[in-house]
């Protein structure tokens, strides 16, 4: 049951910071294409500038995706080393018992 509990909070975690970061890459890329797309109907920006500038954004929107995987990646590695620490601490005789 503990276990599960565990596994639920970190699914949740893992899915609201996911879904956040994935958010926040999406509201980029379209505020990008609004506020260029104005420039370019105003003529101030030319369509090359604003097509450039909308694959940096993509590219930057790519690796904030990642970092939603480098912190799922950080919590495996975190609940994977508290048990590494509790068996070392634990005694020998303890750990022939469980």
């Amino acid at each position: 049951d503990e276990s599960f509990g565990l596994g639920r909070k970190k699914a949740l975690a893992y899915g609201a910071f996911g879904s956040l970061i994935g958010t926040t890459g999406q509201f980029a890329v379209v505020g990008v294409l609004w506020y260029g797309g104005a420039l370019v109907i105003a003529g101030e920006m030319s369509l090359g500038t604003l097509t450039s500038f909308l694959l940096y954004t993509v590219v930057i929107a790519g690796c904030l995706g990642g970092l939603s995987d480098l912190f799922g990646s950080l919590m495996n590695a975190l609940g994977a080393s508290s048990r590494v620490f509790a068996l070392l601490d634990a005694s020998p005789a303890r750990l022939l018992a469980e």
